[in-house]
């Protein structure tokens, strides 16, 4: 089953030699061209659990909604929320399904909330955007460079198989196998902080087939071929800058060669370390570049300080002898159970 739940991508920086256009500068104060070099170095900054009709509503040119429906047939108005919240919604498998309802994209008021309906704020939680002012740095980046409005999740989950993905292009645990992890791990009551191929014994996380049904489950250790691996035998460097270095945004923890062995080593247990390799002229040729809690815009657990973070990534780039040969990503992991308009084509 495809995964048509929507994930913001806004590429900030593209350059000429890999096929796009050229793009101005990524700095406000700055402006040239970074079309004139090839791309030497890569970042891929991954924040979290937003949707592109919640994070993004009312963006020129992109296909957002002013209007959802739910499962009952009703025209439901989206209505504007701070970046901070006193709520979270639903993100893993489940909720998956019963939103995405076989295509229809008509299931987002089935997705479980932590808040009682009815009260200030939690009426019709999920039918819910971000307001702009909180995210202009947002707004600004996906106006002047480019801004993917139909970027689907592939995972049908939540964030450990979609960090998964973004190192391998898949949760499967092997090369071999026919089925994808889907959820974040259950088996610890600690799985969040504490996963991967050093978690306890007693943790586990499910797997789920190609229809979507979970069907078993498997310790969170897996082994097959990931990008990290590619960009060793092309002896391309490269780094992966996490809060923590066991927990479940910290995708090469749970590959066993990686955790394991040599590689270890460019796992970075603190994001702000990107800072000081940029400034240091230690930028590796591809950074993977994960947020603290605090500022990954995650609802219930961000301070709204998200958008400043990656803009000092960003502007620190652009401060930089780095910028003219730099592309940087900036992706949402999953949908976080917000609404979704768009339908499976």
């Amino acid at each position: 089953m495809p995964s048509r739940l929507h994930l913001v991508l806004a590429v900030l920086v593209l350059v000429t030699p890999l096929g796009f256009a050229a793009a101005g500068s990524g700095n406000p104060a700055r402006d040239g061209n970074p079309g004139t070099q090839a791309i030497q170095h890569v970042i891929i900054m991954v924040q979290e659990n937003r949707s592109t009709d919640n994070m993004f509503h009312g963006l020129k040119g992109a296909d957002t909604a002013a209007y959802g429906m739910n499962s009952k047939g009703l025209k439901i108005k989206l209505e504007p929320i701070p970046l901070i919240t006193s709520y979270d919604l639903g993100h893993a498998h489940a909720p998956f399904v019963a939103e995405y309802d076989g295509g229809k994209m008509d299931g987002a008021d089935r997705v479980f909330v932590n808040c009682h309906q009815g009260t200030k704020g939690c009426i019709n939680p999920q039918f819910k955007y971000v307001r702009e002012a909180d995210v202009d740095a947002y707004f600004q980046m996906a106006e002047q460079y480019a801004f993917a409005d139909r970027m689907f999740q592939s995972n049908q989950g939540e964030s450990y198989p979609a960090h998964q993905f973004v190192i391998a292009g898949t949760s499967a645990p092997s090369a071999t196998s026919e089925m994808f992890v889907a959820d974040n791990p259950n088996g610890f009551s600690h799985a969040p902080l504490h996963t991967g191929c050093t978690a306890p014994p007693n943790e586990f996380v499910p797997l789920i087939n190609a229809v979507g049904q979970e069907r078993q489950i498997i310790y969170p250790c897996f082994e097959h071929l990931t990008l990290m691996d590619l960009l060793d035998d092309q002896q391309l460097s490269w780094r992966y800058y996490a809060p923590m270095l066991s927990q479940i945004w910290t995708a090469p923890n749970s590959i066993k060669h990686l955790r394991l062995g040599q590689d270890w080593q460019y796992v970075i247990g603190d994001p702000t370390q990107v800072l000081k390799d940029i400034s240091g002229n230690q930028l590796p040729n591809v950074a993977w570049v994960m947020p603290r809690v605090v500022s990954s815009d995650h609802p219930q657990e961000n301070d709204g300080s998200g958008p400043s973070w990656v803009s000092s990534v960003v502007n620190a780039v652009g401060n930089s002898p780095y910028w003219s040969s730099t592309a940087i990503f900036i992706t949402w992991d999953d949908w976080g159970g917000w609404y979704d308009h768009v339908p499976r084509s």
